[in-house]
């Protein structure tokens, strides 16, 4: 597609362009309404449409994935969504995929939202009325032409917060959001409702990822450019193959690895990308596919010119462009093309979640948020603290993310990771293709969401899309590992509650793990707890629960016991320490609606060591029909128990 300036590129302001000499690198002026000046490379789409209501400027590529294809173009039944209510074009676009920004006006609000993935980046200037460009360089450039400061763009590294960027003048603007411009801020729209995860059927939720993705890549295969897959030895790329087969597309694969043939001594890096090479190749020929081999070995054939490399220093402050641009160009030509990406799926895997431990939705938030954001435990002025943290929660609305359900993990490596970091990436990759994800949906990424804590873990969502998708993708390795779904076998608790101390009423908490409850640093006070509840659900009978404490000193730890309540009376407890192996606890005579306890509790205060050894997994909660009951509650555990002794 050749070394460009700013590729499938825009500039929009209500003022006057100050640095004309952006305009003249193939820029052209696009008519909008009054006031406004659009700029855009003769590459980008561009879509407008004025209504009495609504204002839209639609940039880049998309398509709607419904179940009725539309027959209006796809601008009108952008406004029509639009114009009927802001929840309904938020609906709307949870079905719409591709590589995209939109400028939407609408009873005097201007805002701009961008793809599921920003794979589309938006950049905007803060301080100005309205100002925003799709490359940071781009609009780095036209500030500095307007104050007369030169701001120097710096490397925060590799990983960056929502809205932060190299440029203190400039905010990034990530999925999930749309700024608005009179109030000079992000507004999170996604999620907007429940989704219904728990009780969508798995084989429902996979069979309509499949259609929805059918129609995506059927749209993508109808465009005028030549279509390409990526293709690797992993999982991500295979969702992106399964999805252009399913659909008969007319593709290449394309991958980028070492042509060099394995050797003893390769170390993980090397080995994988020779890997990547030998099972994509082996795929592509199954499928009797074109197959284009990027050879990591021939990069330095290609060299750029001192121009090209000016080009690219100016489209992007990344090195990926710089160093594969001359490859691609060779092997890919330098017409329009369209590839395949499998960016941002380990969005759907709790990629950033612990499996030992089970934290709750405010933890994961702390926990990753400090990781990605450059904070630091020396720097006092950088350190991450728990009211830097609300702060941050409450800035970018996670209470709605846990609000409706939606895994805060999952949500954050889309907004954080992919929707930062690999955006900018892929704006580099822009320059010798049009990179696509194909199943970038968030409509797909819901239904992700259906599988438990530990089946997303296993990627069984995935897995079972590509064996629904296309069953022969199935009969090749992933990751040296032959192709298997691997279901978990886990005992679910049911709800989960918290108490700070003895006399405090309880709370419910949303936490990760289903199967795990863990003290926690709240409840290291005497009669503090985490616990499992649920309803005995059979007309009358027992129930048999199966529960396992790691901690073994040999002898008593009575610092912290394991309790079993029933209608909020205590009638099982069991200090923790003397042993390790699982223990079972039977009740007989419970009836329908009696509400069970299971979980651990501090006897005293406790330092922050007991937190680690409190840790308390379930294994089995099964529930006995009786045609009778005792009457009263009969007991029996293989470990000898206690009811805790009056003070």
């Amino acid at each position: 597609m050749t070394v460009r300036p700013y590729p499938f590129g825009f500039l929009v302001s209500d003022k006057r362009i100050a640095d004309q000499g952006i305009l003249q690198r193939h820029f052209k002026k696009i008519d909008a309404w009054d006031a406004l000046e659009v700029y855009v490379q003769p590459d980008e789409p561009v879509q407008t449409i004025t209504s009495n209501d609504v204002n839209i400027i639609w940039f880049g590529h998309a398509a709607f994935v419904g179940n009725d294809k539309p027959k209006k173009p796809f601008i009108e039944v952008a406004c029509a969504a639009a114009s009927s209510s802001w929840q309904e074009f938020h609906e709307f676009l949870d079905l719409v995929v591709g590589r995209w920004a939109a400028l939407i006006v609408k009873n005097g609000k201007v805002s701009v939202y961008n793809d599921t993935l920003a794979s589309q980046p938006v950049y905007i200037a803060r301080d100005e009325s309205l100002l925003f460009a799709s490359h940071l360089p781009l609009l780095h450039r036209e500030l500095n032409a307007r104050t007369g400061e030169i701001e120097e763009l710096t490397n925060l590294g590799q990983f960056k917060l929502w809205d932060q960027t190299e440029d203190s003048r400039i905010a990034a603007l990530p999925p999930n959001f749309f700024f608005e411009f009179a109030q000079k801020k992000l507004i999170r729209f996604y999620p907007h409702k429940k989704f219904g995860a728990e009780s969508l059927p798995f084989e429902d939720a996979v069979n309509a990822s499949v259609q929805l993705v059918t129609r995506s890549v059927e749209h993508w295969d109808s465009l005028n450019y030549e279509l390409f897959c990526a293709l690797t030895a992993g999982m991500d790329t295979r969702v992106c193959a399964a999805s252009a087969l399913a659909a008969d597309a007319n593709f290449s694969f394309v991958t980028y690895g070492s042509i060099q043939p394995p050797a003893p001594a390769d170390g993980n890096t090397k080995k994988s990308y020779k890997q990547d090479v030998l099972v994509s190749s082996e795929i592509a020929k199954a499928f009797d596919k074109r197959h284009v081999v990027l050879a990591m070995e021939n990069v330095k054939d290609f060299p750029l010119s001192t121009h090209e490399k000016e080009i690219l220093r100016e489209n992007t402050v990344g090195k990926h462009a710089l160093n594969f641009q001359g490859l691609y160009e060779q092997a890919l030509g330098d017409k329009p093309a369209i590839c395949f990406v499998g960016t941002g799926l380990e969005s759907v895997r709790q990629y950033y979640s612990r499996s030992s431990r089970p934290s709750t939705e405010f933890e994961t938030f702390s926990r990753i948020v400090k990781s990605l954001g450059g904070f630091s435990n020396i720097d006092e002025g950088k350190a991450f603290t728990e009211n830097k943290a609300k702060a941050l929660w409450n800035a970018f609305d996670l209470q709605t993310v846990e609000k409706y359900d939606y895994s805060v993990a999952n949500v954050l490596y889309q907004e954080l990771r992919a929707g930062r970091f690999q955006s900018e990436a892929i704006n580099c990759q822009a320059t010798a293709f049009l990179p696509i994800n194909p199943v970038a949906i968030r409509k797909f990424f819901e239904l992700a969401q259906v599988p438990s804590f530990y089946d997303r873990k296993n990627a069984v969502f995935a897995k079972s899309f590509i064996r629904s998708a296309f069953p022969p993708l199935t009969t090749f390795p992933i990751n040296g590992k032959e192709f298997s779904i691997e279901w978990s076998a886990y005992v679910d608790g049911g709800k989960v509650f918290s108490r700070i101390a003895e006399g405090i009423p309880a709370e419910q908490e949303k936490q990760d793990i289903p199967n795990l409850v863990q003290l926690r640093d709240e409840n290291l006070n005497k009669g503090g707890e985490q616990f499992f509840r649920k309803p005995f659900e059979t007309e009358m009978g027992s129930i048999r629960i199966t529960f396992k404490n790691h901690y073994n000193i040999g002898r008593d730890a009575k610092s912290v016991v394991i309790f079993i309540r029933v209608n909020g009376r205590d009638l099982y407890t069991l200090p923790i320490g003397k042993r390790n192996d699982p223990c079972t606890v039977s009740i007989d005579g419970l009836k329908q609606g009696d509400e069970i306890d299971l979980g651990v509790r501090s006897t005293r205060v406790n330092g922050p060591a007991w937190k680690n050894v409190s840790l308390l997994k379930l294994t089995e909660w099964e529930e006995y029909t009786s045609d009778s009951i005792p009457p009263e509650l009969l007991i029996s555990s293989t470990r000898n128990f206690s009811l805790p002794k009056s003070d």
